[in-house]
């Protein structure tokens, strides 16, 4: 609840912001810029399979559809169109096309996004990779990355989406202020969670930790970079009294205080950030215990 700014709303995955920001902003606006993008078109790639994805003409848009597509429900992207979105902001506005090879010349756009607009954007991406932001676990040390997590249902045979099945993705650039690698994760229904800052981020800090020594771009900040340590899946880590609930998923909270027949109340979605008691501090039976969550 509350108020949030248009950073908050990208830092904290927030739909709600992106729907009134959509609405707002108008589905001709929206739709032209999303086309602009690359969405809704085949990639002009010699690759047989790419798709062009689904993104209907703004002219079919009614107001719950434009709040919908804001948050990435009623329209179809790719792993491609998406790396491709991100390479645009990469290059500041300027719409960059995919190449299979690096001998390859590179084919360059139209501008689709002012240099100024794309700098308070990534300001906002590298917001959302930071310690209070859904894609902090993407962050390899000593860098620092521009980039965005998601986390989708899949689409069913029905006209509609599974309740159970999602994909997981991060997405973004690193170095944030000089990129040098675009990179897109995505996971199709993952097991242990199903959140894009959980299981997509960490595997785009794996490749940039390891890519970009290779290509000879160093870290420049060693010392300030924190990695948050990975979610703890499934068991607790017990100590006297409190047990530590860090990156433990909303469901591993409910089965811990079922057990041991605490009241639990709840703050946000995603895994565990912060608890009320500490860990280590004593409870007792059928206390209330508060909880906040990130994705």
């Amino acid at each position: 609840e509350g108020w949030l700014s248009l950073t908050g709303v990208i830092q904290h995955s927030s739909n709600i912001g992106a729907a009134k920001i959509a609405l707002d902003i108008g589905a001709q606006r929206l739709g032209k810029k999303l086309h602009a993008l690359g969405f809704g078109h085949r990639p002009k790639i010699r690759l047989s399979g790419a798709s062009a994805g689904i993104l209907a003409a703004p002219e079919q848009w009614g107001l719950v559809e434009t709040a919908n597509i804001a948050f990435g429900q009623g329209v179809a992207v790719t792993t491609l169109q998406l790396a491709t979105a991100f390479a645009t902001l990469a290059h500041q506005g300027q719409r960059v096309y995919p190449r299979l090879r690096l001998s390859e010349p590179v084919h360059m756009g139209a501008q689709v996004f002012l240099p100024s607009s794309v700098a308070a954007v990534n300001k906002m991406l590298v917001a959302a990779t930071q310690r209070e932001g859904t894609g902090f676990r993407a962050v390899p040390k000593g860098y620092r990355v521009a980039g965005k997590t998601g986390t989708a249902q899949r689409a069913n045979h029905h006209g509609g989406y599974d309740k159970d099945k999602f994909t997981a993705v991060f997405a973004g650039f690193v170095p944030a202020d000089r990129p040098a690698l675009v990179i897109a994760v995505e996971i199709n229904e993952p097991k242990k969670s199903i959140y894009g800052g959980t299981v997509a981020a960490p595997v785009f800090r794996a490749i940039a930790a390891n890519a970009l020594p290779y290509l000879g771009v160093l870290p420049d900040h060693p010392a300030t970079v924190h990695i948050p340590p990975e979610p703890k899946h499934p068991k607790v880590q017990q100590t006297k009294g409190m047990p530590d609930m860090s990156g433990l998923s909303l469901r591993e909270v409910h089965r811990l205080a079922h057990q041991h027949g605490w009241t639990v109340r709840l703050h946000g979605s995603g895994w565990v950030v912060r608890q009320k008691p500490k860990s280590g501090n004593s409870i007792k039976q059928h206390e209330m215990i508060e909880v906040w969550l990130h994705e």
